[in-house]
């Protein structure tokens, strides 16, 4: 699960990233703010020779710039919110080899004693 005790996440980096109140809110925002200027975009696109509003708004540079680079930052941030959450899981992904399994049981050892401490 992405929350709860219960949950696969393994360090306190992927617990901030992912389950963090300000890079959720960042990572919210970033999609939302690139949702929002790549459907206008495609839009102004669509539109032809009609000029309005969204059309002027698209022409401004800041805007163009402002909306590229929030794209930029959403698809960052889902590589860079996902890459630990897959390291945190390959116990779960890869078949455990003698190693690994001596790793995982060591894991479940601690979740248990974590568990009868509360």
């Amino acid at each position: 699960t992405a929350f709860g005790e219960k949950n696969m996440m393994r360090s306190s980096l992927t617990r901030w990233l992912t389950a963090g109140r300000f890079m959720r809110a960042l990572y919210g925002y970033a999609k939302a703010i690139a949702f929002v200027f790549l459907t206008g975009l495609a839009g102004v696109n669509m539109a032809g020779d009609t000029r309005g509003w969204t059309e002027t708004l698209y022409d401004q540079r800041w805007y163009e710039l402002a909306g590229w680079l929030s794209v930029g930052i959403a698809v960052a941030l889902t590589i860079i919110r996902g890459l630990p959450v897959i390291f945190d899981a390959w116990l779960l992904i890869v078949p455990p080899t003698e190693s690994s399994a001596r790793e995982q049981r060591i894991i479940g050892a601690r979740s248990r004693d974590q568990q009868s401490h509360q």
